[in-house]
């Protein structure tokens, strides 16, 4: 990745380098669990059966979470237990692209706590992956913009949202495509969780509040 920096606007630009970067190895559900549950700053009692999120056609058995994100199993939802569970929306898009994983790596080096925007446009059917920041140079401090594009194919439950996340929780997840991502376009998201569903597991995490967004 090179960069170059726009003397009129004092921008330091990202502009990522043409190669082909390998397919990440898939990550297995151990391994995400135990990654969630290394950062925890406390012990989360999830023990099957007492949270369930789903829309009614599917459920989930929340296994293992640290407050910001959860790692989720398929479970049958109880009589008991279906008035515990919280929605999620019903839009979504597919990523089939390996690129998400290195092009969202390269986009959050641009801030310090790896906060990236992402934005879904389906009319122009991309994804936008964006991210800013602050660096000190010798010339004092310089700001730093990194952007990047991918394709998608809209599907008839896509439609325009975009949403301020912690990358470093979704690089935990990625590495099994296609991923699809599961959100609700017409609510507030920073209260609206997100679910990326793969094959075997799904992942949910909470967007980030843009009006606090940190900047280095």
């Amino acid at each position: 990745m090179t960069a170059y920096v726009d003397k009129r606007k004092r921008l330091l630009h990202w502009k990522p380098t043409l190669r082909t970067p390998g397919p990440r190895k898939r990550r297995t559900v151990e391994q995400i669990e135990k990654a969630i549950r290394s950062k925890a700053s406390r012990k989360f009692e999830v023990g099957q059966g007492e949270r369930y999120v789903g829309d009614g056609v599917e459920h989930w058995i929340i296994k293992a979470t640290d407050g910001h994100r959860a790692l989720l199993v398929e479970g049958k939802v109880t009589k008991d237990h279906r008035d515990r569970g919280f929605g999620i929306g019903s839009d979504e898009v597919t990523i089939d692209d390996p690129e998400f994983f290195n092009a969202l790596k390269r986009v959050a080096l641009a801030n310090e706590l790896k906060q990236v925007k992402i934005e879904i446009v389906p009319e122009k059917r991309q994804i936008i992956l964006s991210a800013h920041g602050e660096f000190e140079s010798g010339r004092g401090w310089q700001k730093i913009e990194a952007e990047e594009t991918l394709d998608i194919v809209p599907g008839p439950r896509t439609c325009a949202a975009q949403f301020l996340i912690n990358s470093t929780y979704v690089l935990d997840a990625l590495g099994e495509w296609p991923v699809t991502i599961r959100y609700d376009g017409y609510k507030d998201h920073k209260h609206s969780p997100i679910l990326l569903v793969f094959a075997s597991f799904a992942y949910m995490l909470m967007p980030l509040d843009p009006t606090k967004i940190v900047m280095y």
